[in-house]
Formats: structure tokens, C-alpha cells, sequence
């Protein structure tokens, strides 16, 4: 009768620590999706608001970016070309970035390469190369082209 009891108990035991280890395991992997998930929504909720252009002038708490003075709060935090954290310093006039504002404060500042189409307000387009009537190679004499 006591083999009986022991072998009940170490029965029990271990269906207890494998319903115990198999919901745990459930519970972090839907924790995990759970993180994953918000991540996601706040990585696209980011990109959705993120704006961007040329600074113009930084001040201690103020910035000018394509003609718009916009305010700092000293929590503002400034990131370089690799998402890596800078200081504030690392931020210059002419530089191309990408920001984010809450309640009118820049929250988050992004240094970013500007694309083809990131032209500085008011820069005028690439000049065209110029090209002539007649190929240079051409000479007019006597009213007449001759090579």
C-alpha cells in the first residue's frame, strides 16, 4: 500500500510540473507575441509621423527645420544616421532630419540621408547640361556646315 501511495504522488508531482512548465511556456510565447506585436504598432505609428527637412538654425530651445520654428524639451533625445544616441551638439545647420513632436515639442530628432527628391526649400533643380544645335565637330563656312 505505501509503493502505491509514493508511486500516486511522484505520479501527480510530475503531471502537476509538466501542466505547471507547459503553461508557463504558453504564457511567455503569448507575452512575446504580445511585445511583438506592440513593437510593430509602435514602430508603424512612428513612421506614419515622422516628418522631416533641413535644419536651419538650432538654438537651446528651439530649432528651425524648412522655415518652421518648432521647440525642443531637454528630453528630447537625438539620434545620427545609425539610430545611435547623440548629443545635441551632433546636430548642425544644413543637415537633413527626421523628427517627432508631441504636445509641440520635438521628442525625437534623426539625422537622415535626404533622397533624390529631399531638395533644400527654395534649391533650384540640377542644371541640364547644354546642348548646342549642331555638334561641335560641325564648322559653318559661307553659310554652308562642313565637317
Amino acid at each position: 500500500m505505501k509503493r502505491k501511495k509514493w508511486l500516486v504522488k511522484i505520479t501527480v508531482s510530475m503531471a502537476l510540473a509538466l501542466f505547471l512548465s507547459v503553461s508557463a511556456v504558453s504564457v511567455t510565447v503569448r507575452a512575446g507575441e504580445k511585445e511583438d506585436t506592440l513593437a510593430a504598432e509602435q514602430q508603424y505609428i512612428k513612421n506614419s509621423e515622422i516628418r522631416n527637412g533641413w535644419v536651419y538654425r538650432v538654438d537651446t530651445s528651439d530649432i528651425i527645420i524648412d522655415d518652421m520654428k518648432l521647440r525642443l524639451s531637454p528630453a528630447t533625445r537625438y539620434f545620427d544616421l545609425h539610430k545611435k544616441n547623440i548629443a545635441k551638439s551632433g546636430v548642425h545647420k544644413g543637415q537633413f532630419v527626421g523628427f517627432l513632436q508631441k504636445n509641440g515639442l520635438i521628442t525625437e530628432l534623426y539625422l537622415m540621408k535626404p533622397g533624390t527628391a529631399d531638395q533644400p526649400p527654395g534649391a533650384a533643380p540640377p542644371a541640364k547640361p547644354e546642348t548646342q544645335g549642331r555638334p561641335s565637330h560641325l564648322i559653318k563656312e559661307g553659310g554652308v556646315w562642313k565637317n
